[in-house]
């Protein structure tokens, strides 16, 4: 009689086990609500970005969150964290005084199984929630109207000036800080084939009570003297770098280069001994070696995917080719979490059915006995 209560009260625990294992399944039904990480700030310890936990979290609540470094709009970096509400941004990518920068993060609930401060597994996850951001660009762009006056803006720094037709306030400043060209192509460096003999690259913004402001489609006379890097080459092209390198009509003007470019944004200069092809005649492009002149070569899908034959021709990629294979869809986290958790119920299972034909082929030879 002990004996049979003994595994009596194993089998109702096993079967207890299950009740408590079954109804977490459904947890991602109650992490549905948004949650919005709170204060996303610089911490002041190097480039320790921190924020705090969602308001409407409980206190048993595990997080994963996702933070990026925006600068003039662009993602200059992305770095997730579990748990921990903090992230160190790399200093390659910091290095503008911190204020310039936007910092923007979200959350999704996660469902941890074991120790959050140690040894631990992701069961499952919920839906990404809303941006917070803080920064020049947290509550968006500012709009700029354009108007009959003409302005004139200098950045005192290095002399660089714009001349448009905009209605600034008297407070509007214009930012014209150098970005080391090493730091672009590191960043893409598919520009490199695109940007020859590329010099130097500037960061052209208008900002007004601290915030950038979103000029809109209003043509944009850039000023840029020559310093002593920039003489260093007889001929220059500024290229407007945006969703497409566009190279501009540049010229000279005493020490100072001269362009329109269609925005304000990140205006890389190109350098050569060579007088550059016109950007009217910029489709003639593969004439210009004969002729003794730089050009921009753009690459383009169709280029990129072609593979010399060593005999100067191009060939096209076989699709049936190594390269042209497509990499494996990879599974998704939560089809995932469902199948080892599936995988720990089913074993609980299994063990609780042995355990009760154990006993019944005990009890069973007992009797014989």
């Amino acid at each position: 009689m002990k004996i049979r209560a003994t595994w009596k009260k194993r089998i109702w625990g096993m079967a207890l086990a299950l009740c408590i294992t079954l109804p977490a399944l459904a947890q991602p039904a109650l992490a549905a609500e948004e949650y919005i990480p709170g204060n996303p700030r610089w911490s002041g310890y190097k480039n320790q970005v921190q924020w705090d936990k969602p308001e409407n979290a409980g206190s048993s609540d595990s997080f994963e969150y996702e933070a990026h470094l925006l600068l003039e709009g662009e993602v200059l970096e992305n770095q997730t964290s579990e748990i921990q509400p903090y992230v160190f941004f790399s200093s390659d990518t910091v290095t503008l005084p911190q204020e310039e920068y936007t910092i923007r993060v979200r959350a999704r609930w996660i469902m941890i199984v074991g120790d959050p401060d140690g040894q631990y597994m992701v069961a499952d996850v919920g839906d990404w929630g809303p941006w917070a951001s803080s920064g020049p660009e947290a509550d968006g762009p500012a709009p700029a109207a354009a108007g009959s006056g003409k302005v004139e803006l200098t950045f005192p720094d290095n002399g660089v000036s714009v001349s448009l037709q905009a209605d600034l306030s008297e407070d509007a400043e214009l930012y014209a800080d150098t970005m080391a060209a090493e730091s672009l192509l590191s960043a893409d460096p598919g520009l490199e084939a695109q940007l020859p003999g590329l010099l130097s690259v500037y960061e052209i913004s208008i900002r007004q009570s601290g915030r950038r402001l979103e000029l809109g489609d209003i043509p944009i006379e850039i000023r840029i003297p020559l310093n002593d890097h920039l003489k260093s080459q007889s001929h220059h092209q500024a290229v407007y770098l945006g969703e497409e390198p566009e190279p501009l009509e540049t010229v000279s003007e005493g020490d100072a280069l001269i362009f329109e470019a269609p925005s304000l944004g990140r205006i890389a200069i190109l350098g050569s001994d060579k007088p550059f092809v016109p950007v009217a005649a910029s489709s003639d492009s593969p004439q210009s070696e004969a002729s003794g002149t730089a050009s921009m070569e753009s690459k383009t899908p169709e280029t990129s995917a072609q593979a010399s034959d060593g005999n100067g021709s191009e060939e096209p990629v076989s699709p049936d080719s190594p390269q042209a294979e497509e990499p494996e869809p990879e599974k998704d986290d939560g089809e995932t979490s469902y199948m080892a958790v599936g995988l720990i119920v089913a074993a609980a299972v299994a063990a609780g059915v042995t355990a009760f034909i154990l006993l019944a082929r005990r009890k069973k030879a007992s009797s014989h006995k």
